[in-house]
């Protein structure tokens, strides 16, 4: 059931998204990825807000805006964009790839400055332990999906006019 609603779902997104002319697709690319990255955020928020155990929220915080935000930040500007699929992808992943390994980086430079691994982030208090393993767990999930994914490495077709994933 869930399948077949996200199926219709990307369908009436992508008649809307065959409508909108092609340079304004282009001039949408960043717009809507940071859109879709806010609502993630967001919606998974809001989702982990109804877990009954506190002590998990900050683990779930960390995952859905290093993690899934970014990823639904990556999609949604590829979904945009009217051809040149992997270029746009390798933009975006390097876009929030750059962030991800700032962040590693200020994570380690506290470490090695005699931070624990167990304090907890000011933002989300999680441990830093598990900040830098969703950090890393993105960059990871990122290069995979550079390496592995042929799909976006198809060019749009007059059947095939908006990226499927």
């Amino acid at each position: 059931m869930l399948g077949i609603t996200i199926a219709c779902m990307q369908d009436f997104i992508n008649k809307l998204i065959v409508k909108i002319p092609t340079w304004l697709r282009w001039v949408l690319i960043l717009p809507v990825a940071f859109l879709a990255d806010f609502a993630a955020q967001s919606i998974y928020r809001f989702l982990f807000y109804f877990i009954p155990f506190q002590s998990v929220r900050p683990y779930t915080d960390e995952l859905a805006w290093l993690f899934f935000a970014p990823l639904v930040f990556i999609v949604a500007g590829v979904k945009m964009a009217p051809r040149f699929w992997f270029y746009v992808a390798c933009f975006l992943i390097a876009t929030r790839s750059a962030i991800s390994l700032v962040n590693v980086y200020t994570l380690m430079n506290y470490l090695s400055n005699g931070g624990s691994i167990v304090a907890r982030a000011s933002v989300t208090t999680a441990p830093i332990w598990w900040s830098l393993l969703v950090q890393v767990l993105f960059l990871g999930f990122a290069a995979l999906i550079i390496v592995k994914d042929k799909n976006i490495r198809k060019e749009p077709t007059p059947t095939r006019p908006v990226l499927d994933f």
